[in-house]
């Protein structure tokens, strides 16, 4: 019996590019996938080099304007976050590459909260997150770090093969 592919959609936003962390972690998660024999599907989304307009109240407005309703203005306002939806429903798998810091499970973690939190509101509540921390601090602590996400990354493609 083969496997069912996976429709699975990375979303990065590495200031640094291919040099940040983040993309490189994002791209040992690929490699992990394609290494397992997962047959899937990858549609990848970089914030950073993407030239995404500003959010505006017309942009906001057009939005809640219901689809059949919205005037060739509000279409074409709308039709960005449409595709951007669209790509979200259809994806079983959502990997999001981004953070820096030192701030998993204290006070200071703003992002993972908002994350589960904004993720939850829109039904996406099998939620798992790795974390590469402490990156800048000396040499032998990237390392570890990097080592430490690298295997929590395999776990998680390992875990893929049980659904």
């Amino acid at each position: 019996m083969s496997k069912a592919s996976l429709n699975v959609l990375l979303v990065s936003a590495s200031l640094f590019a291919d040099k940040g962390n983040s993309r490189a972690l994002a791209a040992s998660f690929v490699s992990a996938l394609e290494a397992s024999g997962q047959p899937f599907q990858l549609t990848h989304h970089d914030l950073v080099e993407r030239d995404l307009p500003h959010l505006d109240g017309a942009e906001m407005q057009a939005w809640m304007t219901p689809a059949d309703e919205r005037s060739a203005e509000q279409r074409k306002l709308a039709a960005l976050s449409d595709g951007f939806l669209a790509e979200l429903r259809a994806a079983d798998l959502l990997v999001v590459a981004a953070r820096g810091g030192m701030y998993a499970g204290t006070e200071m973690d703003s992002q993972t909260p908002h994350l589960k939190s904004m993720l939850g509101l829109m039904g996406i509540t099998d939620q798992h997150f790795v974390y590469a921390e402490g990156l800048s601090m000396g040499d032998e602590s990237r390392a570890a770090s990097l080592a430490e996400a690298k295997a929590a990354i395999a776990n998680q493609v390992e875990a893929l093969q049980f659904r």
